[in-house]
């Protein structure tokens, strides 16, 4: 979501490469990505048109996660009670989150990450992470979370923490009128 909100600040500062160069974002890949989102715009519209479809254009957070959830439920981690490492749910494994993280160098880490990939180094890291209520688990994926006993205080462990992944000193550079996700 957060690499959403960059595409998106992107597009608003009307694909600046100076505005690329000031936030340590490639301007090539975010272009590259423009165009991929324009060829898939369009082929999602010829589909929809064959199909008689209606395509709905909000682009709401929670639904945007559970897509997201879908496809790697498999990929949640916990947050340890008395550190800052992770355990995965899948496997008990622990994780941390990767030095390149917002996450990890700005604010409260969030109790409850999905994740899109481990890194193995000296230690395991997981990388592209947003923060997940596990409220949400089952009924995303029942056959994978019912069964798991361990985690049974699920929903009566859980209390959402409102996270900044944008740090203070860049805040006022993503503050703009656009809505955040």
């Amino acid at each position: 979501l957060l690499l959403l909100n960059l595409f998106r600040h992107y597009l608003y500062n009307e694909r600046s490469k100076k505005w690329c160069y000031d936030n340590g974002v490639n301007p090539g890949v975010l272009a590259r990505a423009v165009d991929l989102r324009d060829h898939l715009e369009r082929y999602l519209k010829r589909i929809a048109s064959e199909k008689r479809v209606q395509l709905d254009s909000s682009l709401e957070h929670e639904k945007l996660l559970r897509c997201i959830a879908q496809g790697f439920f498999a990929n949640v981690a916990r947050l340890s009670n008395n550190s800052a490492d992770y355990y995965t749910v899948k496997d008990s494994r622990k994780v941390s989150l990767h030095p390149s993280c917002l996450y990890a160098n700005y604010g409260i880490p969030p109790q409850w990450v999905l994740y899109h990939e481990v890194t193995l180094t000296t230690s395991e890291y997981i990388r592209n992470v947003s923060q997940i209520n596990p409220r949400l688990l089952p009924s995303i994926a029942p056959h994978y979370f019912e069964p798991l006993k361990r985690h049974e205080d699920l929903f009566t462990a859980y209390t959402p923490k409102t996270t900044s992944v944008v740090g203070t000193k860049r805040k006022h550079q993503f503050g703009h009128d656009i809505k955040p996700l």
